[in-house]
């Protein structure tokens, strides 16, 4: 968590979004990775760099860190990209952070614009691949993951 500081210092240039991208990623994934430790137990018949990770996991307070370091007001940033793969990652992060951050993003009216905004985007892109005879595209899964997050935010 202490190498992503250097997130909260960036600015909205194009190269700084994709590294930005990239720990917010990295962010998700050590999120769902701990959720997935935890839930498989303490097997012993799991392999050694299974223990390791859990010991790993055992030493963060990722919950506390990223109400510490302000990550639940810094993620919705990201949707304000153009980019869809960087609003996409966006959203899987937040999500995951949901359960931390649920008062944060619910007091966000920034976030909840967003997320009202991106939805008809999107719909529209839907009803575009739909017009082309793609159905469930990329696009969908966007709407999915925009509609998940607010009905955790209800």
């Amino acid at each position: 968590m202490e190498g992503c500081r250097s997130y909260q210092s960036c600015s909205g240039q194009t190269e700084v979004e994709f590294l930005r991208t990239r720990i917010v990623t990295m962010l998700y994934d050590m999120i769902s990775e701990k959720e997935l430790i935890s839930q498989a137990g303490l097997d012993p018949a799991l392999d050694a760099s299974h223990e390791e990770r859990v010991r790993q996991y055992s030493k963060v307070s990722l919950q506390g860190e990223l109400l510490e370091k302000g990550w639940c007001s810094l993620v919705p940033q990201l949707l304000e990209s153009t980019e869809h793969d960087y609003r996409e990652k966006a959203l899987r992060a937040l999500l995951a952070m949901a359960p931390v951050c649920l008062d944060q993003y619910r007091s966000d009216s920034t976030l909840l614009g967003s997320l009202l905004y991106l939805r008809d985007q999107y719909q529209e892109m839907v009803r575009s691949e739909m017009i082309l005879g793609e159905e469930n595209g990329y696009f969908a899964e966007i709407i999915e993951l925009i509609d998940a997050l607010q009905v955790k935010m209800k």
